[in-house]
């Protein structure tokens, strides 16, 4: 498996997951206060290619794993809505 967090202006987490043969595989981030936190479950008797934002990919083992990094995307203002 391989897992890569694209992180998209505008969002603040994503999930996704996906029976494989070997179990139940999610992944995951949410974003905030400048740092983004990682959740990722691998199944068992499989390794995964991790990926973070900024960081050397890493290969883990089954189970659950969680990291937290600096969110590389520039701090976006806030937006207020208008009406005409």
């Amino acid at each position: 498996m391989r897992i890569a967090p694209v992180l998209i202006a505008g969002l603040d987490r994503a999930w996704a997951r996906h029976e494989t043969p070997y179990g139940m595989a999610e992944a995951g981030w949410t974003a905030s206060a400048g740092q983004v936190q990682v959740r990722a479950v691998v199944p068992a008797n499989t390794t995964a290619i991790i990926v973070l934002p900024g960081a050397e990919p890493v290969e883990v083992g089954s189970g659950l794993h969680e990291w937290t990094v600096s969110d590389p995307r520039p701090a976006q203002e806030e937006s207020s809505l208008t009406t005409v």
